[in-house]
């Protein structure tokens, strides 16, 4: 008898187990995705902007982060097909107010050569932040941990700098104002950076580098967008969305099962796989009052926020005044506000006249910057998830107790790790499993320690005699006394 699964949501968490359960279960499901708006992809989108495209929202991907996602692109042989290429990529936080920058890491190890003294002493210690993040991705493993009590666990560092450097340097991956940047998980902060800059073991996929130079650290991007990733993803899954299709209440089944509700009829399913955002589950399961309110009350304490997305083109709103100060990745800061953004220029081919090109994208507080006259092409809004302590509670304690209650699933990246493509196709992995009635794929625990030895030595050889031997001992020091 052909199982029917229907998975409401068809952002990569509803694609990606659309298409682990067809490799699983074959002809022998019957695979349902319905899609509220009028297009596949979620926050995956893309803008055509000349001859360049831009994501809108999810983009960057990285083979120490995102290992299961690049697999999956090799596996389906999406690599040259989606023009998956790798850049350099560098850090600089812009303190607006003072008009001066905070922290300064060039995206190649050739730009560490032109850094003042004061530059290379910022450099140096967040060399030993970066040594203390490895230490907490490798041996922590209570995400109930907040930033403010991992700082003070830090006795190598000053609190000046915790405080003015590395709170905001977190704010890209936590995404919660500067003043709740405490509040945050700590092993959510810093997860995804440690496995980003350091990926463990194995070769790096052979995809095209953009740029020469030697980098400090590499981003990965596809050039023609995510979302296309997703198309192919479903399409290799022969399953094909139900888009403008609203799902209006979930009805359980006295045992298991239930009916699903939309404005276009019901459907009878075996398991419903909720792959979206826990405050579109509730609205969903409330539709019908059949679920425990504990269920629901759960899901909607999960806190969520409006982010703010601009991309612009030309002269940049939300970048550092100075154009030396440039660099792939910016944060910065006035006040209360912060902004992150990301400029394209290093990312891509140059411009005809051999030129950087002026693409940017930023997201946070809106009011940082007014919004230059003709340079913003595009505005809009992600409901992100705000991964506070109390969040990463509340999820511990709502999923063990609910996930495939009555053939009822969660999946997305707010459910597991760092709400990412590669928690998304996690999830989606453990949910497809589980339904199939086989055990979760087991994933391989990092130890990184080589990589973070060689980025500190690496760095080090451009540094001034003075501070080399604080980089290169940093992962004895935080070892030994941190």
């Amino acid at each position: 008898m052909t199982r029917r699964v229907v998975i409401v949501g068809a952002g990569a968490a509803g694609v990606y187990t659309a298409y682990r359960l067809r490799r699983l279960l074959g002809d022998d499901c019957e695979i349902v995705l319905l899609e509220g708006s009028d297009r596949i992809g979620g926050n995956a989108s893309t803008l055509q902007v000349g001859d360049t495209s831009v994501e809108c929202g999810a983009q960057f991907f990285h083979r120490g982060a995102q290992s299961g996602f690049l697999a999956l692109l090799a596996e389906l042989d999406l690599l040259d097909d989606c023009q998956i290429v790798r850049t350099a990529a560098g850090f600089t936080i812009w303190d607006r107010a003072q008009q001066r920058r905070l922290l300064h890491l060039p995206a190649t190890v050739a730009g560490f050569g032109a850094l003042g003294f004061g530059d290379w002493i910022r450099a140096t210690k967040f060399g030993v932040f970066l040594a203390y993040a490895w230490a907490l991705e490798r041996w922590e493993t209570d995400w109930t941990v907040s930033v403010d009590a991992w700082l003070g666990r830090m006795r190598l560092l000053d609190d000046d700098f915790k405080h003015r450097v590395i709170k905001p340097f977190l704010y890209q991956f936590v995404s919660l104002p500067p003043a709740r940047i405490g509040e945050a998980s700590a092993k959510y902060a810093v997860t995804y950076l440690v496995r980003t800059l350091f990926p463990g073991g194995g070769a790096a996929p052979d995809v095209p580098r953009i740029g020469r130079a030697r980098p400090t650290f590499e981003a990965f991007q596809s050039l023609v967008g995510i979302a296309e990733i997703h198309r192919r993803v479903l399409a290799a899954a022969d399953v094909r969305a139900q888009t403008r299709t609203r799902v209006l209440a979930i009805r359980p089944m006295p045992e298991r099962g239930a009916t699903v509700v939309t404005d276009d009829g019901e459907i009878v399913a075996d398991d419903v796989v909720l792959a979206t955002d826990p405050h579109a589950a509730a609205r969903v399961l409330e539709g019908d009052g059949a679920w425990d309110s504990g269920l629901i009350d759960g899901l909607r304490g999960l806190e969520y926020a409006r982010l703010p997305i601009s991309i612009q083109h030309g002269q940049p709103a939300h970048m550092p005044q100075r154009r030396s100060d440039w660099q792939p990745f910016n944060t910065i800061l006035d006040g209360d506000a912060a902004m992150f953004s990301v400029w394209f220029g290093p990312m891509r081919a140059p411009a005809a006249d051999g030129s950087p090109l002026s693409l940017f994208k930023s997201w946070g507080s809106p009011e940082l910057y007014p919004t230059r006259a003709g340079s913003e092409i595009l505005a809009h809004h992600h409901f992100v998830p705000l991964p506070t302590v109390e969040f990463m509670r509340s999820r511990e304690v709502l999923l063990p107790r609910w996930q495939g209650e009555r053939g009822l699933w969660f999946a997305g990246g707010w459910t597991r790790w760092f709400d990412s493509q590669e928690a998304a196709l996690g999830s989606a992995d453990a949910v497809a499993h589980a339904i199939a009635g086989l055990d979760a794929v087991s994933v391989d625990e990092l130890d990184a320690r080589a990589d973070v030895q060689r980025v500190l030595e690496r760095t080090a050889t451009h540094a001034p005699v003075e501070l080399r031997h604080r980089l290169v001992h940093a992962v004895d020091e935080v070892e030994a006394r941190g």
